[in-house]
């Protein structure tokens, strides 16, 4: 008799046989008519010759087992959510696309190399057409430098037309995760660059060098890319599927040095616009 192949283990102990299972749980085989050198090959995927009561009972394990490891499995990716826009020129972050379409998420990727110089027609053109077209639930923006503040504070509107915006961007070997935007109660990327400003005690020389637009590019190593990436699978996880850490990710900006590999987090919130002068 042969079944598909599902990792579990065979462990012989003092209260009987057990099995382990992926998920690392213990599950006893009281009154099993198998003996453990068969059940070792079962686990394996080998044939075994079994009666009819080896048979009912390699059954019961395998059901059980079988339950196990699929309830153990990722959830899939909700359809409604299922749409997400990568905007990716930080090499570090390209496998994101992938990751998170291993995940089930369908995933469109596009590299506008040129929106760091000037805001070229071109790249807004191609973003225009990716929202208009493929219409997704999730903007993701991973920029490799300062990030384009015309096209940013243009696609802060994304979350007032049911849009989730999560924006990423390097100043030399910080990097900057921005809380997660779902609604007009969410701090909008512009928002949260004043907030930087507040809180520094050197705001004029930021503001200044954000001005200047100086950032010299440096390369993010694979190491850095990968403990960003988990960060941000995270994030789209929790949005994906409702989860009560999401409520943190709306809330707070994520710093990380691609140097030291050290993160730290700062609370940001929303506040109301003050109404334009008459």
């Amino acid at each position: 008799m042969t079944t598909p192949r599902i990792p579990f283990d065979i462990i012989d102990t003092a209260n009987g046989t057990a099995v382990r299972t992926s998920d690392g749980v213990f599950l006893r085989l009281t009154g099993s008519p198998i003996p453990v050198w068969q059940l070792h090959a079962l686990a394996g995927g080998r044939d075994v010759a079994l009666d009819a009561a080896g048979q009912a009972s390699w059954q019961r394990v395998h059901s059980a087992v079988t339950t196990r490891h699929e309830h153990d499995a990722a959830p899939t990716w909700p359809t409604p959510k299922s749409r997400v826009l990568i905007v990716c020129t930080e090499p570090a972050l390209a496998h994101l696309a992938a990751d998170l379409a291993e995940l089930g998420a369908d995933v469109r990727s596009l590299d506008v190399t040129g929106v760091y110089d000037s805001v070229d027609l071109g790249s807004v053109i191609e973003i225009t057409q990716a929202l208009t077209e493929f219409r997704p639930a999730l903007v993701i923006w991973l920029a490799g430098g300062l990030p384009p503040r015309a096209l940013w504070d243009n696609l802060d509107t994304l979350p007032f037309r049911g849009v989730a915006w999560l924006r990423v961007h390097r100043e030399g070997s910080q990097l900057w995760v921005d809380p997660l935007s779902l609604d007009m109660t969410d701090p909008s990327s512009a928002q949260v660059m004043k907030r930087r400003l507040a809180a520094s005690g050197t705001a004029e020389e930021l503001a200044s060098w954000l001005e200047a637009r100086t950032n010299v590019p440096t390369a993010m190593s694979d190491l850095a890319g990968r403990m960003v990436g988990l960060r941000l699978l995270d994030m789209a996880q929790a949005w994906a599927f409702d989860a009560e850490r999401l409520r943190i990710y709306r809330t707070r900006a994520w710093q990380f040095n691609a140097r030291s590999l050290r993160a730290s987090e700062h609370t940001v919130l929303a506040y109301p616009e003050p109404a334009p002068l008459p």
